[in-house]
């Protein structure tokens, strides 16, 4: 297992360095058209579209194609939006909701998805568009630290909800996640401590196989911006009983980057 996380992150990093490579070259040659035409005070209008593709560049998140402008949620997201949105204080009910707290608004059962999105220059695609029936593969796990505690998740959906009382939400990119239940035991027989807790920084942790969080718990919550997740995560699963998951963090060989800009 250790063997196959180590050729797995090797790959990985190989393919962040060439990917980083490409988009380097491209914003030095962005860089370059700048400066020439540019003058000490203004821009040309070129000058300017390029400036903001760069910003689009330095941002954590980038949607991508849209999968449906209007897509029906489904009922285990929409009740975790509803959760999402009244943490704080009560803003929105279900339509058909007998008694719904004063000043709020029916919650839209509706949203925008989205086949992918870029996080740190990674693309992340939900479950729910991936092709095929093997739960190991695809680029939808993630790890999110939340109260000082890791967790690891599968995306099942990447979307924008436009609540029409909620301030920013036709803008804010949002994603469903079913999260992996944290196992106490270790791929390791007779082995009680495992090894690569001597490796914190890899984070590499052990999940019950195929087993997830009750979402009614919301604990972590399974509904959350996608800003806010923190890296995507590598996961392979070990054949002894019981039979695990096992994940590594991918934040160590990101290619998130930031330019700036001087004129």
């Amino acid at each position: 297992t250790g063997g196959r996380l180590e050729v797995s992150m090797v790959r990985e990093f190989q393919r962040s360095s060439g990917l980083d490579g490409v988009v380097s070259n491209h914003c030095a040659a962005t860089l370059m058209h700048i400066h020439l035409v540019a003058d000490e005070k203004s821009l040309s209008r070129s000058g300017m579209r390029r400036c903001n593709q760069l910003d689009e560049v330095s941002s954590r998140v980038i949607p991508g194609n849209v999968a449906h402008n209007s897509e029906k949620l489904d009922d285990w997201i929409r009740y975790g939006l509803e959760h999402f949105y009244n943490k704080d204080s009560p803003r929105v009910h279900f339509l058909l909701a007998a008694n719904p707290a004063p000043n709020t608004e029916p919650l839209r059962d509706h949203a925008r998805t989205y086949e992918w999105a870029l996080l740190d220059g990674r693309r992340i695609t939900p479950t729910s568009r991936l092709q095929g029936n093997n739960p190991d593969l695809g680029s939808s796990i993630v790890q999110a630290r939340i109260n000082d505690t890791r967790h690891v998740g599968e995306i099942r959906s990447i979307f924008v909800h436009p609540q029409s009382n909620i301030d920013g939400a036709s803008e804010t990119i949002l994603v469903a996640v079913a999260w992996m239940r944290r196992s106490t035991h270790t791929p390791l027989e007779n082995q009680p401590v495992f090894i690569w807790d001597k490796f914190p920084e890899l984070g590499v942790e052990t999940w019950e196989y195929n087993q997830y969080v009750d979402p009614r718990s919301h604990d972590p919550p399974m509904i959350m911006r996608l800003a806010d997740v923190h890296c995507q995560v590598s996961r392979g699963r070990t054949e002894g009983t019981p039979k695990l998951w096992i994940t590594a963090t991918m934040d160590r060989v990101s290619i998130f980057f930031v330019i700036n800009i001087e004129i």
